[in-house]
């Protein structure tokens, strides 16, 4: 069985023309701060149907995230609106 340190080589973490080194490098996530409406709900004091009525009005930044709509917390920080 192999693991991840047989293939590794020092020559990989080489800052030089190294097409090895060059190949591996992959782009990195975007992390945006995201909360389920649900939990941010909760977490305001304030019923979902009111949050829902201050997203349909575009005062709530929301993503959807597959089947779920969640809340941007950076933009909402940034006090940005979406709509």
């Amino acid at each position: 069985m192999k693991t991840m340190t047989d293939n590794f080589m020092p020559e990989d973490l080489s800052n030089g023309n190294n097409e090895k080194a060059q190949d591996k490098k992959t782009p990195s996530p975007v992390l945006v701060p995201l909360m389920y409406l649900e939990r941010f709900a909760d977490c305001e004091g304030i019923p979902k149907s009111d949050l829902q009525k201050k997203i349909d009005q575009g005062h709530i930044p929301i993503v959807v995230v597959g089947r779920r709509k969640m809340v941007n917390l950076s933009l909402l920080t940034q006090g940005n609106r979406c709509r």
